[in-house]
């Protein structure tokens, strides 16, 4: 029976578990407790807790309902049917005086009791043992009931102690975050302190930077400024030169250098000095505030002009890998267009052949282009123009040059065969037009006439030769192209396989057959 009622206890202890854990019925009532408790407590000035003082006293009316029945129901009639208190003394009533049935009948188990009274009573012995019997009574009666008090209040001993403990957990782990705190209101007032210090270094070095830079653009107004002749002499007049023997003559040019030099100490010093600790072995490392530095690298690329930026790209390609290291590290060319600045739209080849050594360079970061970043310009070469394949493959060039020659000019000769123009007076089926391009070591010579398709000849000799020298030929994204005359214009599309097209009187027409040579 014993364990069957534990089994029933403990479903029931499982069901009511399911229950709270499915609605929350404690949870829910305690939180309206709390919040009852709460505002009502704020209603009055003194902050006074209206309910626990309810609670005490329901509990000192019940202790004191328990001892008016202790003492009214059981201890009070007991002395009333023993003892005599006449005659100014206390004496024990006869037996047949006194009625055996001591204790109030209110009580449950007051038969058990009279009944042992009773017969106790029948011996005379035992009337004065009565007294004895009854303390013991007295004592098992109100022991447990104050056993019962003082674990109560032990246990809410341990309550307040558990609570003091509690709170100063809290406080001290309040005080742990106020320390935190203010270690990190430190910190960013020695951040801030640091970052005024570098702000002052950074825009007395940045106005260096910038005097050296005006110095090298100021043009007047009939001539050209020391930075377009720079450009100039490097990626125009001398654009059969190899890489190499460009830097080496960029770097001939004093001025030019100390302004590169004076670039590459602004890099270090946002580099080294933004946010971070001291750096002992002065080392270029990945760590610090980088959104931080790339707003002062952002600042400082404003400044600089295009053609400058090309040729810084010139100056670090080969040598130079801290120098490169930063130029990648903070995409600092992402601006940079690939044009050749002195002959408007063309394209700059060596800027191509250079980007493609950053590709090979092992030791810059996230990714073979990180220095172009997010560049429009870059992009529209690497995916949009006839270039991307060379990007892709692991071929390698020492200069703009020789990428032209090995992958456009690899010829000696071609013969393009074009439909007769409507007023030419040729029959579209008997006759091209014929447009012969040779090579010379510095130019081109052009030649048109006629073919016949039906003898498969050349009628006559080939008429208006014109020389194209190799500097008038402009590249794109798409090839190259050059001037004949004024009406006539070749344009040459691809690399592998290439397509010519011609523009005659503005209308362009594609070749029908083309032959090298």
């Amino acid at each position: 029976m014993f364990v069957l009622i534990v089994i029933c206890l403990i479903f029931i202890i499982l069901f009511l578990w399911q229950v709270e854990a499915k609605f929350n019925l404690l949870y829910q009532a305690k939180t309206w407790l709390d919040s009852e408790f709460k505002r009502r407590r704020e209603q009055t000035k003194l902050k006074i807790d209206i309910y626990k003082i309810i609670i005490l006293v329901i509990i000192c009316g019940l202790i004191a309902y328990v001892c008016h029945l202790l003492l009214d129901k059981l201890y009070l009639p007991y002395f009333q049917h023993v003892l005599d208190l006449q005659n100014d003394s206390v004496s024990l009533k006869p037996l047949e005086s006194s009625n055996t049935t001591l204790i109030s009948e209110w009580l449950t188990f007051s038969s058990f009791i009279n009944d042992a009274l009773k017969s106790s009573e029948e011996d005379p012995s035992s009337r004065i043992g009565d007294w004895g019997t009854f303390g013991d009574f007295i004592g098992g009666t109100l022991n447990p009931i104050l056993t019962f008090i003082s674990i109560c209040l032990i246990l809410y001993t341990v309550y307040q102690n558990k609570k003091s403990l509690d709170f100063n957990s809290e406080e001290l782990s309040l005080s742990r975050k106020a320390q935190q705190d203010s270690s990190k209101s430190q910190q960013l007032i020695q951040k801030t302190q640091n970052l005024q210090q570098f702000d002052s270094l950074f825009f007395s070095l940045l106005n260096q930077f910038k005097h050296q830079q005006d110095e090298l653009c100021f043009s007047k107004e009939d001539s050209k400024s020391k930075v377009d002749k720079i450009y100039r002499s490097i990626f125009v007049d001398d654009y059969k030169l190899d890489l190499e023997y460009k830097r080496h003559k960029l770097l001939q040019y004093q001025e030019l250098n100390q302004y590169f030099i004076c670039l590459f100490q602004l890099f270090k010093l946002i580099n080294t000095k933004i946010n971070r600790s001291s750096n002992e072995k002065d080392k270029i490392e990945e760590w610090g505030d980088y959104f931080l530095e790339k707003q002062y690298t952002n600042i400082l690329r404003s400044l600089i002009p295009p053609k400058l930026q090309q040729l810084l790209f010139l100056n670090a390609y080969s040598d130079f890998c801290e120098y490169r290291w930063y130029l990648s590290y903070y995409s600092f060319l992402e601006h940079m267009p690939f044009k050749n600045l002195e002959r408007g739209d063309e394209l700059c080849v060596d800027v191509l052949i250079i980007a493609k050594f950053y590709k090979l360079d092992s030791s810059l970061l996230n990714g073979d282009f990180q220095i172009f970043g997010k560049s429009i310009y870059f992009d529209t070469v690497l995916n949009k123009s006839c270039y991307a394949d060379f990007f892709e493959s692991n071929e390698l060039f020492f200069g703009g040059w020789e990428f032209i020659e090995n992958k456009f000019l690899n010829f000696d000769e071609i013969i393009c065969y074009f439909k007769p123009e409507i007023d030419s007076g040729l029959n579209s089926q008997e006759f091209y037009e014929v447009i012969s391009i040779k090579k010379n070591e510095d130019y081109f010579i052009v030649s048109i006439g006629e073919f016949n398709r039906i003898e498969e000849t050349i009628v006559g000799e080939l008429r208006n030769r014109k020389k194209i020298l190799f500097k008038s030929i402009r590249f794109s994204n798409f090839g190259f192209s050059f001037y004949i005359d004024s009406n006539l214009s070749l344009y040459f599309y691809g690399i592998e396989h290439i397509v010519i097209a011609r523009e005659k009187a503005k209308v362009f027409d594609q070749a029908e057959h083309i032959h090298l040579i």
